[in-house]
């Protein structure tokens, strides 16, 4: 698996994604706009079903259950650094861009669940196989966009105090 960079063609393949790809075409139409592509957004208050906030509920509860081996990669962005990043591209500049919003760290799920059981002392159980695919980005360092400042641990440790 290549990381996505902002020079990826754009090939969704699920009505999810035809949206976001809708969405973006729609929104190059004004005037003046930024467009920010946005890993996984993670933070207090996620929908239940995702893989974080279940980790984190299974975490709480002593055992997790990971899919497959935990090889599975994903990049994750926590919602203040996401909010940040789009305040910051609004107000930046008057060009036009798009540009990635991310963290440019891809834990491995396994990575996820050993932090969540050195801070709770839960167990890991593995099952079954991961079909999911793995998801990397290179660093966008466009001008407009400030880093990533929050760690995955920090914002894992406030989930956990939710």
């Amino acid at each position: 698996m290549l990381p996505i960079s902002i020079d990826t063609p754009a090939a969704p393949c699920t009505p999810y994604g035809w949206s976001k790809l809708s969405a973006e075409c729609l929104v190059r139409t004004a005037s003046d706009y930024a467009i920010l592509r946005l890993s996984s957004i993670i933070g207090c208050g996620m929908r239940s079903g995702s893989f974080i906030p279940t980790m984190v509920a299974a975490a709480r509860d002593g055992r997790m259950r990971l899919l497959g081996d935990g090889s599975r990669t994903q990049d994750y962005i926590d919602v203040r650094d996401a909010a940040a990043m789009c305040v910051h591209a609004a107000l930046a500049t008057k060009d036009n861009f798009v540009a990635l919003a991310v963290s440019g760290r891809a834990p491995t799920n396994l990575q996820v669940a050993e932090e969540l059981a050195r801070l709770t002392g839960a167990g890991i159980e593995f099952s079954g196989e991961d079909a999911s695919p793995s998801f990397a980005y290179t660093l966008d360092r466009s001008p407009a966009l400030q880093s990533s400042r929050i760690s995955l641990h920090d914002t894992l440790i406030e989930m956990l105090s939710q």
